[in-house]
């Protein structure tokens, strides 16, 4: 009798040895979360850490029933200074969460909004070697400022944008 999976396998593609079979649903799947756009519309709130603030920490709130995925290099515009994440984060419903940041705009350090917002436009995930080595989840500005002279740029940090 044969083996009923909830997947369905697809046309094996074999190269230098290495043999990769596809792997597909028998159903779309249905997200389990909420994004950070879409939980920021619901009441999902991002702040600083305390009045002082901390470059490479901020606090999320997320007071909704259901879990909010955050994902890494998502950048956070607002507060003393805008962060981008620096790992994907799947936060738990009704939780209040701190989350490892690095910041993307050099001077700034005073408050601009209480809470953070996301940006109009969403760039697409670039990577950076150096940033990344330095990085790993908990940031230092410091260390954190060379990823911006290979590549790696907030856009909403130039003049005139929000």
């Amino acid at each position: 009798m044969p083996i009923a999976l909830p997947a369905q396998l697809d046309e094996p593609t074999v190269h230098r040895g290495i043999t990769v079979i596809p792997l597909y649903p028998r159903r779309d799947p249905e997200a389990a979360y909420a994004t950070l756009a879409d939980g920021l519309r619901r009441g999902v709130r991002i702040t600083e850490t305390g009045p002082d603030g901390s470059v490479p920490e901020l606090v999320v709130s997320n007071p909704l029933d259901e879990r909010v995925l955050l994902y890494d290099g998502e950048e956070l515009i607002g507060a003393k200074q805008n962060r981008i994440l620096n790992l994907t984060v799947l936060l738990a419903p009704q939780s209040r969460t701190p989350i490892p940041v690095s910041c993307v705009e050099a001077g700034r350090w005073r408050m601009r909004s209480a809470a953070f917002a996301a940006p109009r436009l969403t760039p697409p995930a670039r990577s950076c070697g150096c940033a990344r080595r330095r990085c790993w989840a908990r940031s230092r500005w410091r260390a954190a400022w060379p990823s911006t002279r290979c590549g790696m740029r907030s856009p909403s940090s130039r003049p005139g944008a929000a």
